[in-house]
C-alpha cells in the first residue's frame, strides 16, 4: 500500500484517497469513516491509520 499509493509521484492527494478508501474494509474503514474523503484531509486519514495499525514492535520482531 505504501509504494502503491501514499509514495507513487504520480498520484495527487485527491487520487491518492480515493485509492486509498477504495482499499480498505473493516476495522481500517471504520477508523477513517468519519473523515471526508477530500485531498485535505488524505494526510490525516493516512495518519490515522499508521497511529492504529503500525505496531513497531511486530516490525521489528520481524526483521
Amino acid at each position: 500500500m505504501l509504494n502503491l499509493i501514499h509514495e507513487n509521484r504520480d498520484l495527487n492527494d485527491v487520487d491518492r484517497v480515493h485509492y486509498l478508501i477504495e482499499k480498505l474494509n473493516g476495522k481500517a474503514l471504520a477508523v477513517c469513516s468519519g473523515i471526508s474523503p477530500g485531498a485535505d484531509n488524505y494526510r490525516i486519514i493516512w495518519q490515522a491509520l499508521v497511529d492504529k495499525f503500525q505496531d513497531t514492535c511486530l516490525l521489528a520482531n520481524t526483521y
